[in-house]
């Protein structure tokens, strides 16, 4: 089993009787597909937001290659951990090339990366976003799905050993739904990148995953294989609906239905 990437200790937000998150351990390794699953408020972006650097904890610690994250620099962590934030606001009123571009940040410096080498990683994920035809428009003449696509790009650009996803199907229609899952899938399978993502979409998340983590009330109630996980059964009292499984192929996992009138 490879060494984890990122790995949260007795990590804790909030006052200890009553914390916004707690999770007693969570590991990230290479080339993991891991769906953060819950209801609103249940922890699921402070997750995110602990694990990237972003909101310290009160207690416990999150370790960057087995190494302290509150010990390495913000741009060496931004070159190894990548973000895709809920609802992500331009800085300003740009192209979307010079957006995307945003994600070479930290690789520049003296020992850093070559323009050429920033230009291609841009290309790259515009290309990979179905975002070349878009490169010189203005941010600002984006739909709310385009630019969702926008911030996943520069993320890729970012050329990070992990991606953390926080809810980036929002606004996106199903056809593009099932793309950015592809493409999160491949930047897993083909270039062995860690992919952590926010999904409220079960069906999505039981296709995709290859762990689910169920957070409720701040607290992580179960983290194991993704099949195992995304059930009805178990689901259902963490999310507070009722579910059912509907078996559509022997290949396929079960869809997840919400049964209409009835009690969890």
């Amino acid at each position: 089993m490879t060494a984890p990437l990122l790995e949260l200790e007795g990590v804790r937000v909030g006052p200890a009787d009553h914390p916004r998150l707690q999770v007693e351990r969570g590991v990230v390794r290479a080339g993991e597909r891991i769906a953060l699953l819950g209801a609103n408020g249940a922890g699921k972006t402070t997750w995110l937001r602990v694990a990237g650097g972003w909101t310290a904890p009160d207690a416990g610690e999150v370790r960057l290659d087995g190494a302290p994250l509150h010990r390495v620099g913000r741009r060496a962590a931004a070159r190894r951990v990548a973000a895709v934030l809920a609802d992500e606001e331009a800085p300003f009123a740009t192209r979307v090339r010079d957006v995307v571009a945003l994600g070479r940040h930290p690789w520049g410096g003296r020992l850093g990366s070559t323009r050429a080498e920033d230009d291609a990683h841009v290309e790259q994920a515009l290309a990979r976003t179905g975002l070349a035809a878009f490169a010189e428009r203005s941010i600002t003449t984006l739909s709310s799905g385009e630019r969702q696509r926008v911030a996943l790009a520069r993320a890729l650009a970012q050329d990070a050993a992990v991606l953390l996803v926080d809810e980036a199907t929002a606004h996106l229609d199903l056809a593009r739904r099932e793309e950015l899952a592809r493409i999160l899938a491949e930047e897993s399978d083909e270039r062995g990148r860690a992919v952590v993502a926010v999904m409220h979409d079960l069906d999505l998340a039981a296709a995709w995953a290859h762990r689910a983590v169920v957070l409720a009330a701040g607290q992580v109630v179960a983290d194991g294989p993704a099949a195992d996980v995304i059930v009805a059964e178990r689901l259902q009292a963490w999310l507070g609906v009722p579910l059912l499984e509907v078996v559509v192929g022997p290949d396929e996992p079960p869809r997840l239905l919400v049964a209409r009138g009835g009690t969890p």
